[in-house]
């Protein structure tokens, strides 16, 4: 086998098979070996592969500091998503004081190899005022760019600018069409803010409660607390679906587990009986289990 012959490249793929159960049993542990092997001979794909092993704890016990170790020799050899990890370990502090400038830096690196996920960071260290100055006009520039290469993030906030007249005109088609654009990529606050412009009727000019009964379900299912709390007003009120109080009541139950906020339950318990109550922590119960085994399996997917 040329990775046992010490083909660098072979051994670094002979890794991801082990890393994404590709023909081969999953097998982190088998992982780590070959990419070490090829991460010590100087393959720098290797040594990306290396540092994300030991920042999630994949066939090692985690170590962000050897982490950012490998994660700084592969940036050293222009590998951009070491050099976007940098700047993520600066801008969170994770193994090293947190500091936006330096996170800047490193996100600008690693834009000029074009990664769009470093262009998406630099537009929001620019609308945030991290590390630089507040500017929108800058924020839009580097989300416009991230968002044409499909970057739902970047997506998710240029929809949220149009919405808002940040750095452009307002304009809540734009807006509609960055937030369906991101979430058709599963981006839960885009699927909210698509709901609410449904709901609200700022899309087509009137209120379409069924759309945005369907952008809420979707967001919600992804444990998005406002989303989990529309769905129960809709569900105690009749919009876009038959009243069902033992629903709303589920949802909201859902929602206050998160958010600590009891006011919905409060509220419907007024109106229910005992058995409609238990029925909703029921469903609610089911309803949790279903989004643990969604949040699993993607998990096992982005590994």
């Amino acid at each position: 086998m040329a990775a046992d012959q010490g083909h660098l490249d072979s051994q670094c793929e002979l890794g991801k098979l082990y890393t994404h159960e590709i023909k081969f049993r999953q097998d982190y542990e088998e992982a780590l070996k070959w990419y070490q092997q090829a991460a010590t001979q100087g393959h720098t794909e290797s040594m990306y592969r290396l540092a994300w092993a030991y920042s999630n704890g994949l066939g090692v016990e985690t170590d962000h500091t050897e982490a950012l170790a490998w994660y700084h020799r592969a940036a050293d050899n222009g590998h951009a998503m070491s050099q976007y990890s940098i700047g993520w370990a600066y801008e969170t502090g994770q193994s090293v004081a947190k500091d936006y400038a330096k996170a800047f830096i490193w996100y600008e690196r690693s834009v000029k190899l074009d990664l769009d996920l470093a262009q998406t960071k630099l537009g929001s260290m620019y609308y945030y005022g991290r590390g630089v100055e507040k500017d929108y006009g800058k924020a839009g520039k580097w989300y416009l760019q991230a968002a044409g290469q499909g970057d739902a993030e970047a997506q998710y906030y240029l929809g949220y600018m149009y919405y808002q007249g940040q750095g452009f005109a307002k304009d809540y088609q734009q807006a509609h069409k960055s937030y369906e654009l991101a979430a058709k990529q599963n981006h839960a606050g885009a699927q909210f803010n698509l709901g609410y412009m449904y709901e609200k009727g700022l899309v087509i000019k009137y209120i379409n409660y069924a759309e945005a009964l369907k952008w809420y379900n979707k967001a919600a299912m992804q444990g998005n607390t406002d989303a989990q709390e529309k769905l129960s007003y809709m569900y105690c009120k009749g919009q876009g679906v038959s009243k069902d109080y033992v629903q709303a009541y589920a949802w909201a139950y859902l929602a206050s587990v998160q958010s600590h906020d009891s006011y919905l339950i409060n509220r419907l318990s007024r109106r229910m009986d005992s058995k409609e109550i238990n029925a909703g922590i029921v469903r609610a119960n089911l309803l949790q289990k279903h989004l643990s085994e969604l949040k699993n399996l993607s998990a096992a997917m982005n590994n």
